[in-house]
Order: structure tokens, then C-alpha cells, then sequence
């Protein structure tokens, strides 16, 4: 007599195929309609996993990242060995500078998966941001060991070196980045700031316009461009730099800084 297997669970599989519509409407760029198929899979199945995480994610590239941590933050309760939903947590919360929460989440994941290239330099960015300079480094090294072409590990180890006074070796670090993806912009605005440090005004400006060329609205590149005109005295083009910075970060006190300043060396109280 033949052994029987059940079949699929019917309520898993119709789970499945309403994830897969929400999915299919965000491809095809039907936002509002996405988010309530998203919002209704997690409604009706809370614990879904895929649901919770993939939701959370578009979230996050939504800009709603209070919503995205939540949902993230339910989808590692249901299976908390998940590394790609735990990295994404991380990611969310660095997003929100919330970054001693994300170095914990990063750690908790390297210590289930020591080697992952992609965590230990998402741990490099947050340890950065914290002020924790020479293990950010430590950290890159060890995601270049297991891939010596990934890109953000020499961008987080150049940013560290910047800190550290050390710019030749900041600079080594993001020519090197460039050289593997010449299109990425945060390589070339890192590359900006070390000219700029280095007061290499020409070499600067020239890469915080590729920067810009590639992403126009890198608020980091347009600061970077008003501290230079405004060192060189150009103020009115240095205002316009600090006010395209503005314009895209409102909270960016950097640039109000900046156009603080140059109102005070122009004597406009």
C-alpha cells in the first residue's frame, strides 16, 4: 500500500500567491496599490515571515522607517536566525543613526555567520558614525580578506583614515573603491572630502561634481562644494551650494552652519 503525503497547506499557499500580487504591484511601480496588498497579507497572516520582512523593506524604500523597523523588527521575532532580515534591521536603524542598536544587531549576525562580507562592512559604516575609527578598520579588513573587490569596505575604511588624520592612506582607499566602480558616488564624494582636507581645491571640486553628476541630489557633495567656495572666498556660489543642501536635507546642519557663516563675514546680522 502507497504512502500518502499530505498536500500544501491551502491558507500557505494562498499567502503565498497574495505576498507574490503585493510583490508583482510594487514591480510594476503601483505604490499606493502595493502597500495595501503588503499591509493586508500581514493583516490577515501575522506571523508570515516573508511577508513581515519584504513589507519592511518596502517600507524602508519608502522612506518610513519607523514603519520598517517595526515590521523588521517582528519578522527576526519570528525567526531570528534569519541574517538577511537581522542585516536589514541593522541597515534601518543605522539608517535612523541609530547605530549602537545596529552594531549590536551586526554583531549578533557575525556570530552566526563570522565571514559575511556584506555585514562586517555595514558594522564598519556603524562603527564609524560612533567614533570607533580603528575597529571600523579592523572590520573592513576582515570583509576584504573574504573579498578584496568590495567597494563599501574601502569607502568605510577611507572615511575611518580621514578621521584618523591619515589621508594618504584615506586617499589610497577611495581611488581604490573608484577603480572597482567608477560609478559610485560615495567613493568620489570620500575622494572630494580628502582633497579638500588636503587642500587640493581643484582635485576636490572636480570630484565632488562627478559625485554630483551621479547622484545629484548626495546632499554630502553639495556641502562639500559650499566649504570650498566659501574657503576660497567665493561666497555667492558658496551660498547656493549650502542652499541646494538645504533644499534636499532640511536638517543638515552643516550647511546651515556654513551659510551662517558666510552672512557673518559679509556683515548680514
Amino acid at each position: 500500500m502507497s504512502k500518502k503525503y499530505p498536500g500544501p497547506d491551502p491558507k500557505q499557499s494562498q499567502a503565498f500567491r497574495e505576498l507574490e500580487n503585493a510583490v508583482a504591484l510594487e514591480r510594476f511601480g503601483k505604490i499606493d496599490q502595493a502597500d495595501s496588498a503588503y499591509a493586508n497579507v500581514v493583516r490577515k497572516y501575522h506571523d508570515y515571515f516573508d511577508a513581515l520582512h519584504i513589507y519592511g523593506l518596502f517600507k524602508f524604500k519608502s522612506g518610513q522607517l519607523q514603519a520598517a523597523v517595526k515590521l523588521i523588527d517582528k519578522a527576526t521575532k519570528v525567526n531570528p536566525r534569519s541574517v538577511n532580515a537581522l542585516n536589514s534591521l541593522g541597515v534601518v536603524y543605522a539608517s535612523l543613526n541609530r547605530h549602537k542598536e545596529a552594531i549590536s544587531i551586526f554583531h549578533k549576525i557575525l556570530d552566526l555567520d563570522e565571514h559575511n562580507v556584506l555585514v562586517l562592512s555595514n558594522l564598519a559604516n556603524s562603527l564609524n558614525q560612533v567614533g570607533r575609527h580603528q575597529e571600523a578598520i579592523d572590520s573592513c579588513d576582515k570583509a576584504l580578506g573574504r573579498n578584496p573587490l568590495h567597494v563599501d569596505a574601502y569607502i568605510s575604511r577611507g572615511a575611518a583614515f580621514i578621521k584618523l588624520g591619515r589621508l594618504d592612506v584615506a586617499l589610497h582607499n577611495y581611488q581604490k573603491a573608484i577603480s572597482i566602480k567608477p560609478s559610485n558616488e560615495t567613493a568620489w564624494l570620500g575622494l572630494g572630502n580628502v582633497f579638500y582636507s588636503l587642500k587640493r581645491y581643484d582635485e576636490a571640486s572636480a570630484a565632488y561634481d562627478k559625485a554630483r553628476a551621479l547622484k545629484p541630489d548626495l546632499t554630502g557633495a553639495w556641502l562639500g562644494l559650499g566649504n570650498l567656495l566659501s574657503d576660497l572666498k567665493r561666497y555667492g556660489e558658496a551660498l547656493a551650494a549650502y542652499d541646494s543642501a538645504v533644499s534636499i536635507k532640511r536638517d543638515l546642519a552643516e550647511a546651515w552652519l556654513g551659510r551662517g557663516n558666510i552672512f557673518t563675514v559679509l556683515e548680514r546680522y
